[in-house]
């Protein structure tokens, strides 16, 4: 109860607790340039807990204000709940490949604002609050005080450094800071002519153009201002990072002359924004090439350790660490990638699934990425399609206004006729394929192949679990996860198909394997053969089935083929008697030593 009061007493009198307001800032290395440079180390700043309790009570106050008064400008994404980078660049995509297929061109300019959060001046913020939020009374009071008189320590090792007062800026790491740093920023959406996006203090102004048009006074005007209003609040844009992009189908295509604070602005073919990287041509080739590079960075340490870690530790690094990178924005580049990049990232996953498993080169993919239970990423992108479609077509939770826009009206709208077909979505009409691969053409036609039902399913999780049950893979029994590294790995092996067993060997004409011959004398050594039949494991195979029988008492008048599935996969048992079916069988299998050795690549 006692901190319910401190906070009650905070806030009738408009007073943030003193001792919340020192930071202690702890510099972590980006792992990038020389260690010796103190630009290269990432400054993270810890403050109180209870501090941030009582900043979410005040985020909640103030943003449920802004919202309900239509304050922030919805083309403002960061640090928003409901909005997120997709939702934006989905929107900015779709502008580009629109404006290509009028045979326009598509400017964009990216400004860069430099240590915008640390940098923002106090007594202009606490002015906007006030004059342009009507932000009044004790929370206006208790704003003063929660920025103003603010100290921190850098820490060191052990080494603590003298507390140095803060000036500017809002307070790293809190809960209100970002909010604070949105209302700062968020007038100057009112200020262009252009279109302009913001993500935080990612600036994106933007503008359609004939390609040989060189009349850019407009854009010309926006940045001007911009400059202007980064001078009159003290908001400084770096205009040496300031860049410009031109997506166009031209080779011969001439760049608009532009100017930012006095400096032409440069033009680049390729530009990585908010985390997605466009070229000028719009194929994602290098957006690609970034994925692989930093999945193939994040495996580097896995592979040494793969052979001692299980594999349901594995499967979780995978779904945590690399997993997001295949997804991120994969709704915007699917269907225009080429088939040489789509067929490298999926190369890449199961390499990934060989790595989790511990199978071999060349193992099947459909039956190794079935056995872990993973969706191709050819598949993922139409699955992350639908879902977003659905949040737009239901617009649950709610998007931005200039978001649901892009949805196209029913062909009963669209004709006003009662039609057959009256709840199907029109396509947009396209002149490029390259639009019509785009984002809302590509899934309205998807969509509109989904049956009625779950297109008016409502329900989001409901929707989603239709969606995967409908085009995803199934999740593996857990028993496929179970056991030592080696049972368990060679277990996989024998149940997709591809062991060093002579008959899987030599099917890939190993060099090894001239022959797919059992050493007992059978002519195909499979996997068949090594569990039911080969005479060189009788005695082992007898323990084996004796533990079987005792789980399923039918077991002997089953067919082989039957039999092998149930010791092989656990079908038509239980989970506790597939698993110690699967027990027993990886017990059979270590003891005949059959896979102690592995033939060389």
């Amino acid at each position: 109860m006692g901190r319910f009061k401190l906070f009650n007493k905070s806030l009738e009198t408009g007073t943030f607790p003193s001792v919340w307001k020192k930071a202690c800032v702890t510099p972590i290395f980006k792992r990038k340039g020389s260690s010796s440079d103190p630009t290269n180390y990432r400054p993270i700043s810890l403050l109180p807990c209870l501090s941030k309790v009582l900043e979410k009570l005040v985020f909640n106050k103030i943003y449920t204000h802004l919202t309900e008064n239509n304050l922030l400008s919805e083309k403002q994404s960061g640090y928003r709940p409901g909005h997120s980078t997709h939702i934006q660049l989905a929107y900015l995509t779709h502008q580009m490949y629109a404006t290509l297929d009028k045979n326009q061109n598509f400017t964009a300019i990216f400004l860069d604002i430099s240590k915008y959060f640390d940098k923002i001046w106090h007594d202009g913020l606490i002015a906007k609050c006030e004059i342009q939020y009507n932000i009044t009374g004790s929370i206006l009071e208790w704003l003063k005080s929660y920025l103003i008189d603010r100290k921190q320590i850098v820490r060191v090792g052990n080494s603590f450094s003298n507390p140095q007062n803060i000036y500017s800026g809002v307070p790293q790491g809190s809960v209100l800071g970002p909010l604070l740093a949105l209302i700062y920023l968020n007038d100057l959406s009112k200020k262009t002519n252009n279109d302009a996006l913001f993500y935080a203090d990612d600036v994106s102004l933007y503008t359609p153009h004939p390609p040989d048009s060189h009349d850019h006074r407009l854009l010309q005007d926006d940045l001007d201002t911009i400059r202007q209003y980064g001078s009159d609040w003290l908001i400084t844009f770096n205009a040496q990072k300031t860049i410009q992009q031109t997506f166009t189908n031209r080779r011969d295509n001439q760049d608009l002359t532009l100017t930012f604070d006095g400096q032409d602005i440069p033009t680049v073919t390729s530009h990585k924004h908010i985390g997605l990287t466009l070229s000028t041509d719009l194929n994602f080739h290098q957006h690609i090439n970034n994925i692989i590079r930093t999945v193939n960075i994040s495996l580097s340490p896995i592979y040494p350790v793969a052979k001692f870690l299980p594999r349901s530790i594995l499967n979780t690094i995978y779904t945590t660490y690399i997993l997001p990178h295949f997804d991120y924005c994969d709704i915007i580049y699917d269907g225009n990638i080429t088939t040489t990049d789509a067929i490298r990232l999926q190369t890449l996953q199961n390499r990934c699934a060989r790595l989790v498993t511990g199978t071999l080169f060349r193992t099947r993919t459909d039956a190794l990425l079935n056995d872990l239970g993973w969706t191709t990423l050819e598949t993922r992108r139409i699955i992350h399609k639908l879902l977003f479609f659905h949040r737009l077509f239901h617009n649950n939770p709610p998007l931005p206004d200039y978001v649901t826009d892009l949805l196209t009206d029913s062909r009963q709208t669209a004709t006003g006729l009662r039609l057959r077909n009256a709840h199907t979505l029109s396509i947009p009409p396209f002149r490029l394929s390259s639009y019509q691969r785009s984002f809302v053409p590509a899934t309205i036609r998807l969509w509109n192949t989904l049956p009625e039902p779950l297109q008016t399913t409502q329900s989001r999780p409901e929707f989603a679990r239709l969606v995967w049950q409908r085009f995803g893979s199934p999740s593996p029994p857990a028993h496929f996860s179970l056991g030592s590294k080696s049972g368990n790995t060679h277990h996989t092996r024998l149940r997709v198909g591809h062991s060093t067993l002579n008959a899987h060997l030599f099917k890939i004409q190993h060099t090894s394997t001239p022959s797919p011959a059992c050493t007992c004398g059978y002519d195909y050594e499979d996997t068949r053969h090594f569990i039911l039949f080969c005479p060189l494991y009788n005695n082992l195979r007898l323990r084996l089935l004796s533990s079987v029988r005792t789980l399923v008492p039918n077991f002997d008048t089953l067919l082989p083929q039957s039999k092998l599935d149930l010791i092989l996969f656990g079908k038509l048992l239980n989970k506790n008697s597939a698993e110690l079916v699967s027990h027993h069988l990886q017990t059979f299998i270590m003891h005949t030593r059959r896979f102690n050795t592995t033939p060389s690549p």
